[in-house]
C-alpha cells in the first residue's frame, strides 16, 4: 500500500511539474506600418516672419485606412483659444520613409473634431462649426528617436516646416519643433506653462 502511495506521489508531483513548465505563446503588440511616426506630439510654432509670433500645436499622426508604409495622415491643431470654444484644426496626407516625412501643396480636409490634450477631450474644429477651410498645407521634416527627456526616461522628438496657405492668399509659414505627449507632466510642462501664460488653459 504504502508503495502505491510513493507512486502516486512521485505521479503528481511529476504532473505538477509539467504543468508549471507548461509556456503560452504571447502576441507582439500590433503597429501601424508608420509606427516610428504616428502618435500625438505637442509642438512650439514659430511664424517664419515673425520670431515673437509663436503658438502651440497639437499634431496627430496617423497611418492611411490601407496601413501604407509610405503615407500618414497628419491632423495639426492650433491651441490658441482665440476660437475658444472652437480649435483651429486642418488634416492632410503626408509622403514618409523612415522617419522622414514631407507634403507639398497637400489638399486640406477640415476634421468635425479635434484633441486638446491638456484637457484630454475633443472639441469641434473652428473650420468645420464656420464652414471655412485651408486652400492647402507644405510640410518637411523628420522624427528622432530616443532622446533624453525632464522626466528622466527617453522620448521622441519632431521638428518640420509647416506653410498653410489660406483660401483669401494668406500664407503662414511655421518652424515646429516638439516632442511626443508621453503623459508625464515633467516632459510637458514646458508647453503646458506657455499656455498658461497666455491664457489658453
Amino acid at each position: 500500500m504504502k508503495k502505491i502511495f510513493s507512486i502516486l506521489a512521485v505521479a503528481m508531483i511529476s504532473a505538477l511539474s509539467f504543468t508549471s513548465c507548461e509556456t503560452y505563446s504571447v502576441e507582439e503588440p500590433e503597429m501601424t506600418a508608420v509606427s516610428d511616426l504616428d502618435g500625438e506630439w505637442i509642438c512650439f510654432a514659430t511664424n517664419q516672419d515673425d520670431p515673437s509670433d509663436k503658438t502651440l500645436l497639437c499634431v496627430q499622426i496617423t497611418n492611411t485606412t490601407n496601413n501604407e508604409a509610405d503615407k500618414i495622415w497628419m491632423t495639426i491643431t492650433d491651441l490658441n483659444d482665440a476660437t475658444f470654444p472652437y480649435l483651429d484644426a486642418i488634416r492632410f496626407k503626408a509622403s514618409c520613409s523612415g522617419l522622414g516625412f514631407s507634403a507639398d501643396a497637400a489638399k486640406v480636409e477640415v476634421p468635425r473634431t479635434c484633441r486638446n490634450p491638456y484637457y484630454e477631450q475633443s472639441y469641434y474644429s473652428y473650420q468645420y462649426r464656420a464652414g471655412a477651410t485651408t486652400a492647402n498645407a507644405t510640410v518637411n521634416g523628420s522624427v528622432t528617436k530616443n532622446v533624453d527627456s525632464p522626466s528622466g526616461y527617453k522620448y521622441d522628438t519632431i521638428s518640420f516646416t509647416y506653410t498653410r496657405i489660406e483660401l483669401d492668399g494668406t500664407v503662414i509659414k511655421y518652424n515646429v519643433k516638439g516632442s511626443k505627449n508621453t503623459g508625464w507632466a515633467e516632459d510637458m510642462k514646458e508647453y503646458a506653462d506657455f499656455a498658461e501664460e497666455q491664457g489658453w488653459w
